[in-house]
């Protein structure tokens, strides 16, 4: 049977427990999560997504082994919930593989863009494991959980002697100079050792960017100080920075449901600088929204007046321009009789009053539904956009 081993080369996880996954022998596929109602388990209006044994892009068998793609499908299965208010990574994970990886630490910030995403473990969140989690807006522990193990690990198995006690003497042909170096049918040499290792380097440096863009209390220390493959008790996880509490999962789902529950003032109060951040980019949305709307309303003003200049004449197209300039609504502009007045029509035979009828429905469904577009600068609709308030509003899932 095939082992994990031979189907990834680069982990991020720690020596013992892959040499475990490798005795192991785990095979198993994926298995659809698509046919369930749902893929997690709710406590509260929180969506609990459990990531547990190594990680890898296609097996999911948990405890044993957690997919990456199964996971996000979890999380943007959760995203789309109404009902799910917040999401809980549960983690209990010595780590796993480098593909895919990145993929789920990137899947976890756009979902906390949503809804909030929390990280827990009580065990293990390392290597792997500890990426995808930091990725997370808050990141709790239980006081012997073990945390970080930040580095990369590739395993060389030189089969040499093996094959030279069988009688069995290899022989090895490439194109192309690093092509399959460091395989276990030769001896490593000094180039493909160079070439790994410059591979595990970049890899790492990733890793290691990855996390501090996310934990703040990291950027101000040296990596040395953290990571190296480091691994770290709860305690003192949270003294350098790798997490932001120390307690029981209890503990965390109360926080949880506690900030979940929260008005926009006690947000305010609690979180400034987030509540800004929040605020500011609803602003620009709303600003945007304000722009595009006002760039439509021109396009129908020249529209209906360009046609009304064509059905009815100059002056009447002049008319209908200056009115809409003053911006008259549709009724003001039909009370004053501007898409109808045939004072200035050019002479038309009598075949074309069906037509002409045609035109100036036309016009006024284009100024009726001009109306529609969007707020007026200086109108009350704009004044009454609450940019923190319908951004809260819609991370929450709640009116606030």
């Amino acid at each position: 049977m095939k082992t994990l081993m031979s189907l990834e080369k680069y982990w991020l996880m720690g020596e013992d427990s892959l040499t475990l996954l490798m005795n192991s022998g785990i095979v198993f596929s994926a298995e659809t999560i698509s046919d369930k109602k749902r893929p997690y388990k709710i406590e509260g209006n929180i969506a609990v997504i459990k990531i547990a044994g190594s990680l890898n892009p296609r097996f999911h068998w948990p405890p044993y082994a957690s997919s990456y793609n199964v996971l996000k499908d979890q999380i943007k299965a959760a995203v789309s919930d109404y009902q799910v208010r917040s999401i809980l990574l549960d983690i209990d994970s010595p780590g796993g593989t480098v593909s895919g990886c990145e993929d789920l630490a990137q899947c976890i910030k756009q979902a906390d863009k949503v809804k909030p995403v929390y990280a827990y473990t009580s065990g293990n969140a390392c290597s792997a494991a500890y990426w995808t989690g930091s990725q997370s807006r808050y990141f709790a522990a239980g006081k012997t959980a073990d945390v970080g193990s930040i580095g990369v690990i590739c395993i060389h198995m030189d089969w040499t002697g093996l094959y030279k006690d069988a009688g069995i003497k290899p022989t090895v042909f490439r194109a192309g100079e690093f092509k399959a170096l460091g395989n276990h049918l030769e001896s490593l040499s000094s180039k493909a050792k160079e070439s790994l290792q410059s591979h595990l380097d970049k890899t790492c440096g990733i890793f290691i960017e990855t996390v501090a863009s996310s934990r703040k209390k990291l950027k101000t220390l040296e990596a040395k100080a953290w990571a190296e493959g480091r691994v770290f008790l709860g305690e003192d996880a949270k003294s350098i920075g790798l997490i932001d509490r120390v307690c029981s999962r209890d503990e965390l789902i109360s926080h949880i449901l506690k900030e979940a529950n929260m008005d926009a003032n006690q947000l305010r109060a609690q979180y400034p600088e987030a509540c800004k951040d929040i605020e500011d980019g609803a602003k620009a949305e709303a600003a945007s929204q304000i722009e595009e709307a006002n760039k439509q309303t021109e396009a129908v003003k020249t529209n209906a007046a360009e046609v009304a200049e064509a059905m009815f004449g100059p002056e009447a197209g002049g008319k209908l321009k200056a009115a809409l300039g003053a911006n008259l609504t549709a009724e003001q502009i039909t009370a004053l009789g501007l898409t109808v007045d045939t004072a200035s029509k050019p002479e038309k035979n009598s075949e074309q009053p069906d037509s002409e009828a045609k035109s100036r429905q036309a016009i006024l469904e284009a100024l009726q539904d001009n109306d529609q577009k969007g707020p007026v600068p200086g109108s009350d609709t704009q004044a009454k956009i609450d940019p923190l308030g319908d951004a809260i509003a819609r991370k929450l899932g709640k009116e606030v």
